[in-house]
């Protein structure tokens, strides 16, 4: 049987939503590279991805498939995650798979036997928040929704049954930092998600917002 060729089966994960940038590059299945940056702002994404695939021999082109974080997240990061991927899977006729910000958090805590919560910073005093059952059969119960931080503290403490909260919330009650780890989204874990969903349409892809996009239009001239 022939070896396989360096280029196939090529997948990249962006995960561009936060602060904590990952990427990740597998082939036939096996992450052979990742990097990760903290930064406020990205705006040298396709250099970092050259970077990144030069490290395993690998260009830009060899990617046979894209997997990218559509939001929840900073609006700017998941922007350019957008931008980048549907520009480049365009380019090489690529796949493309988007994913929901929350399920790859909870998704790094998979083999938790219980609830997963996951709670991700948004707005002031609010929280983007998901429900995940874990263990032996991944079980989404909420993928997304906007709750205030004193009812999110509520609803948990009056939960009965085990569970684990995961995310980047600033400031943890002290009644639940025992339950509580800061995990950011990374781009091995987007990888390993991705595997068990579909592809989409590039048409499809669109970004996941916690809250509407404020759009200011020109005024019309009387």
């Amino acid at each position: 049987m022939s070896e396989p060729s360096p280029s196939s089966d090529i997948k990249v994960a962006i995960c561009s939503v936060t602060n904590h940038l990952s990427l990740a590059v597998s082939r036939e299945g096996e992450v052979i590279a990742e990097m990760s940056l903290v930064r406020d702002i990205i705006d040298d994404l396709v250099l970092l991805l050259e970077e990144l695939l030069a490290k395993v021999t690998l260009q830009l082109s060899d990617v046979k498939e894209w997997v990218v974080l559509q939001g929840p997240g900073s609006y700017a990061g998941i922007r350019t995650g957008l931008a980048t991927v549907k520009t480049l899977a365009l380019l090489s006729n690529a796949s493309v798979k988007g994913l929901n910000t929350l399920e790859v958090l909870a998704y790094g805590a998979r083999w938790y036997e219980g609830l997963i919560v996951v709670a991700m910073e948004a707005r002031k005093d609010e929280l983007n928040f998901a429900l995940f059952g874990g263990g032996k059969i991944w079980n989404p119960v909420l993928s997304h929704e906007t709750i205030k931080k004193t009812q999110l503290t509520k609803k948990l403490l009056e939960t009965i049954g085990d569970f684990i909260v995961v995310g980047d919330w600033r400031e943890v009650p002290d009644s639940l930092t025992s339950r509580f780890s800061v995990m950011h989204p990374h781009a091995s874990v987007a990888l390993e998600l991705a595997a068990t969903k579909p592809v989409v349409e590039l048409k499809r892809l669109n970004p996941i917002y916690a809250y509407p996009v404020n759009v200011t239009m020109p005024k019309k001239k009387v």
